[in-house]
């Protein structure tokens, strides 16, 4: 009896084990998130067109909203800046960022001049997949809080989600701090949690 008894015990523990090892599964698709800004009406409606002939439809869109919270970009691009958020219908694997960022590059490398011998920009584009817990944005510059993900193009982890909130990170950027920002991104998250849901 009491042999029985404890290989029920061991059994029981094993099961435990078990229950608590890290199972590997593959992630779900997310939402592909972009913001760009210029001094141009002209060419923020150029990028957009892009973007849907590359990405398909588009689901969400913002107004294009003065971009204020630093002066980062006016020398390269002047001042007057402008930001528009789009968003996709079509979900995306969430190893296709590095592709993407290097797309929205090749835009800013074809809308970009010289002057004085320095090449400047006239948009700035910024990649993010949204998920329902996080926001990540792609970006060409390592940082310790940044993981490398391919093709020269590292993640960086702006916004948790959590008690139905966007929450700042030491290091996020100020724009993605903003409660205007924040709003449109929880709306494009809701867009999103839909989507996951008809898929079921």
């Amino acid at each position: 009896m009491i042999k029985n008894l404890n290989i029920e015990v061991q059994n029981k523990e094993f099961i435990l084990k078990i229950i608590d090892m890290s199972i590997l599964t593959k992630p779900g698709k997310v939402k592909l998130v972009i913001a760009f800004f210029s001094t141009s009406a002209k060419i923020l409606d150029e990028i957009e067109s892009k973007f849907k002939k590359k990405y398909g439809k588009i689901d969400y869109k913002t107004p294009d909203i003065d971009f204020i919270e630093t002066d980062y970009y006016n020398e390269e691009m002047g001042e007057n800046l402008k930001t528009r958020y789009i968003s996709f219908e079509k979900i995306v694997l969430r190893s296709s960022l590095p592709l993407i960022k290097k797309y929205c590059c090749k835009l800013e490398n074809k809308y970009s001049k010289t002057k004085d011998s320095i090449l400047k920009r006239l948009v700035n584009i910024d990649p993010g997949l949204l998920s329902l817990e996080n926001f990540i944005l792609a970006t060409g510059k390592a940082y310790s809080h940044r993981i490398y993900l391919d093709k020269g193009v590292w993640a960086d982890l702006t916004l948790i989600y959590q008690k139905d909130n966007y929450i700042n990170l030491p290091w996020t950027y100020p724009n993605y701090q903003s409660k205007k920002i924040k709003k449109a991104l929880i709306e494009i998250r809701e867009i999103y949690h839909k989507q996951l849901k008809n898929k079921k």
